[in-house]
């Protein structure tokens, strides 16, 4: 080493820095690492990794009960389907309006919901409701009959003229219309007579050019 490496040297050694840590700088560091973990910890995406394993079984959990509900929902309905119908008291009546619509799966489920209806209107001897159940073209024909079974059942003089209107309006001449088949059913059991009167004829004038010839008066 030279005279001037040496003194170099002696320069650097005699240079003292400041290293020891300041108290209050030190405060500043640390109050700003908590108030940025909390700020993570409120509204971060950081998640300890008990939490998440404990979330993690909380959505398993939930999961699987729903699962458990809808499968029991789902397996309820079809046996109270199935129980409905066996207990019921118009049971064949029933199984005879599925069979005729070939209802399976959805569809089923829904012409069921519309027959408990329909016996709700049944059992009330609502025969307005029943009346419009008879006259919904989009109601299934053999749930319309079976309606329109109790409409001759229980519908009086003032449900006869509100289905005779329907029928006028609708210009339904088919027998088979449950409309049609209802009307004959109150008019039989009321002992209505459905055939038309006749007409009137007019009665000719004898004194006009008719189909009588005026007598002569005798002298």
């Amino acid at each position: 080493m030279n005279n001037e490496e040496q003194k170099f040297q002696q320069f650097v050694d005699s240079v003292r820095f400041e290293d020891a840590p300041n108290e209050a700088h030190r405060d500043k560091l640390e109050k700003q690492v908590l108030e940025t973990w909390d700020h993570e910890q409120k509204y971060g995406d950081y998640v300890e990794p008990v939490s998440l394993y404990v979330r993690k079984l909380a959505i398993a959990a939930s999961f699987l009960v729903v699962c458990g509900l809808l499968f029991y929902g789902i397996e309820s309905m079809f046996i109270g389907e199935q129980n409905y119908v066996a207990h019921h008291p118009e049971k064949e009546a029933i199984e005879q309006i599925i069979e005729s619509e070939a209802a399976t799966g959805a569809e089923k489920k829904q012409l069921v919901a519309q027959i408990k209806d329909v016996w709700n209107k049944i059992s009330a001897r609502d025969t307005d409701a029943l009346v419009a159940v008879v006259e919904a073209d989009e109601t299934a024909y053999a749930l319309r009959k079976w309606a329109a079974k109790y409409v001759g059942k229980y519908g009086g003089t003032e449900t006869l003229n509100a289905l005779e209107s329907a029928i006028e309006q609708m210009d339904i001449t088919n027998p088979d219309n449950p409309l049609m088949i209802a009307a004959d059913a109150i008019r039989d059991r009321l002992g209505i007579d459905s055939t038309p009167e006749p007409e009137p004829q007019a009665v000719p004038d004898a004194n006009t050019n008719g189909s009588f010839e005026a007598v002569p008066e005798a002298d």
